[in-house]
């Protein structure tokens, strides 16, 4: 834990296909005293992760992990009962970048970090459509369970007083460099309000729709 004590986390919410990773990589390229935290899931690779994101541990190997003292934190996400979270080896920088569930976030704020700050990352409902039903062109149980976890992240972000807000507007770097200006002066726009209403309205009519 004493290695947490230098280094400030940056936690990016928000729903699938919102563009968190690729924001996240556009900054590593742009600041070189960022990295981006590779955590561990007990669930299935799925054929769209990215590439290097996640440590795949099983049950039996989170266990043996924990009991050797290489976990920083560990969440079950309500929706698919699996478990994410954190080991030693997974911060590696001053700044690191972190894409995590809504219900973690609390967890990462009682840990021992120099800061954290949440950023909530929205845009449009219409670019969210058309990215989400890129990824999932059709209905499917596991876009249902995304749509699901997008319902608890937008609704998370809106009632979270201390969580800041950086809109997606489809440029990478514009949104990395608004990033970088949210961390260093700790404010950020407030015109995601609509954006947000916008996509749980979609959620509710139907994304394919």
């Amino acid at each position: 834990m004493s290695r947490l004590l230098e280094k400030t986390l940056i936690m990016l919410v928000g729903p699938s296909c919102i563009g968190k990773s690729t924001i996240m990589n556009e900054v590593v390229r742009l600041d070189e005293r960022f990295s981006r935290v590779r955590s561990f899931t007990t669930r299935s690779p799925r054929t769209n992760d990215e590439p290097g994101h996640y440590f795949y541990l099983t049950a039996d190997e989170l266990e043996v992990k924990q009991a050797n003292g290489e976990v920083i934190s560990s969440v079950m996400f309500p929706t698919s009962g699996q478990t994410y979270g954190t080991l030693t080896s997974s911060y590696t920088s001053e700044y690191c970048l972190l894409d995590t569930l809504a219900n973690s976030v609390e967890v990462y704020r009682n840990l021992p970090f120099a800061n954290t700050i949440a950023v909530s990352v929205t845009t449009s409902a219409e670019l969210w459509q058309k990215w989400f039903t890129g990824r999932y062109p059709k209905p499917s149980d596991e876009a249902t369970k995304r749509l699901e976890e997008a319902r608890l992240s937008i609704n998370w972000s809106l009632k979270d007083t201390k969580t800041l807000w950086l809109v997606n507007r489809d440029s990478p770097k514009e949104s990395a460099t608004n990033l970088l200006q949210i961390i260093e002066s700790g404010t950020a726009t407030r015109d995601a309000a609509a954006n947000v209403h916008a996509m749980l309205e979609l959620i509710d009519r139907g994304m394919w729709t």
